[in-house]
């Protein structure tokens, strides 16, 4: 069993590559199958087990939207963050993709604030 990725959707004809024979099949060949829950991490960063589970699911199995749909939808975004504007790509991947944004821009630089500080004796 395979989890669908959106890097593996070719968009000439909107097919999703397999890992194992790396055919190309379309979304109704991918979920006619059972699928499962699977745990993606089971532990916490100091190698606990996580008492709290969190889902998420792609909108690569949502059988309302096909993935032509997702494909210009995914084009639109793109060419607005080519313009500057990573507003529709930050929602694309919230909302389609189920996966989490996260803005390098806004990040603050620690060694910045570590050179300019000043010492007091």
């Amino acid at each position: 069993m395979q989890v669908l990725e959106w890097g593996r959707i070719r968009f000439a004809d909107y097919t999703h590559r397999c890992l194992q024979c790396n055919q190309h099949a379309p979304k109704y060949r991918w979920l006619g199958g059972r699928g499962q829950w699977r745990v993606h991490q089971p532990q916490d960063k100091l190698g606990r087990p996580l008492t709290t589970r969190g889902f998420y699911l792609s909108g690569l199995y949502n059988p309302w939207i096909g993935w032509d749909i997702l494909g210009i939808e995914y084009a639109r975004a793109h060419k607005a963050i080519e313009a500057g504007d990573a507003e529709p790509m930050k929602v694309f991947r919230n909302t389609r993709l189920g996966q989490l944004w996260e803005d390098i821009s806004e990040r603050v630089k620690v060694d910045l604030y570590h050179e300019r500080r000043e010492v007091y004796s």
